[in-house]
This record gives structure tokens, C-alpha cells and sequence, in this order.
């Protein structure tokens, strides 16, 4: 299974959603609380803006997840970082290592030199 690297787009602040794929993140906020409507344990959400972004990649969060599965596939040592695999010249999958920046829960920026709009990521096996 593969997906196509979309072009670079401005991008809004992609919101973080708490997935087995990320970390949690500790975050104080003081909120008011006029008339006392908040209680303990109250569950409150919280949407923060990371700002518009331009010329970033995006791909499928599925795609860093075939990566990491594919990478521990991988002799010890072997691999560093974050990567995501994409379909080479003749359909042999080619690891190209990544950065990884905001995610939506779905789609994360990604920044890498040797990533390019267009290519066709792999997300899965059939």
C-alpha cells in the first residue's frame, strides 16, 4: 500500500491528538473560573494554535508507523532516527530517514532532504 506525498502547502497548526505513537506532553494552563463551574476532575479541552507554516511535507502517520515496524525488522544499529519507507525505481521499498514535526492524530509534517513531493510512501503491507 502506497500513498503520494502531497505537494507543499501552507499548513495550519496541526493539533496533537494522544495516540500510541506520541508522548505525553505536561502543559500548565490558569484558567478563570468565574461562578465556581469548574471542578476537580472536570475534563476541559484544549486547542492550541501552532501557527501557519509553509512548504512543509505531510504523510500519513501510517506511513512513520510502517517505519518504525520495518526498522525493528532491522539488524541493531543499523537504522537511526525516524524514517519513512517509499517506493524506489523499480518498487523496492527505500528507507529515507525523516524529521518529524507537528500531527493531526492522521497526517504529520515531515522534513527531510530526500524527501520529495510526489513520491509514493508506504503505509502497509497487502
Amino acid at each position: 500500500m502506497a500513498e503520494t506525498i502531497a505537494a507543499p502547502r501552507p499548513a495550519r497548526g496541526l493539533p496533537t491528538r494522544a495516540s500510541a505513537d506520541t508522548m505525553p506532553v505536561g502543559i500548565a494552563l490558569e484558567l478563570g473560573n468565574p461562578g465556581a463551574a469548574l471542578r476537580v476532575g472536570t475534563t476541559v479541552t484544549v486547542q492550541l494554535d501552532l501557527g501557519l507554516r509553509r512548504d512543509v511535507l505531510v504523510v500519513p502517520d501510517s506511513a512513520l508507523r510502517f517505519g518504525r515496524a520495518s526498522d525493528a525488522a532491522r539488524a541493531p544499529g543499523e537504522v537511526h532516527g525516524e524514517a519513512v519507507y517509499v517506493t524506489g525505481s523499480e518498487g523496492t521499498p527505500q528507507r529515507i530517514p525523516v524529521t518529524r514535526g507537528g500531527s493531526d492524530g492522521r497526517n504529520s509534517e515531515v522534513a527531510s532532504d530526500m524527501l520529495k513531493p510526489g513520491m509514493r510512501v508506504i503505509t502497509g503491507l497487502r
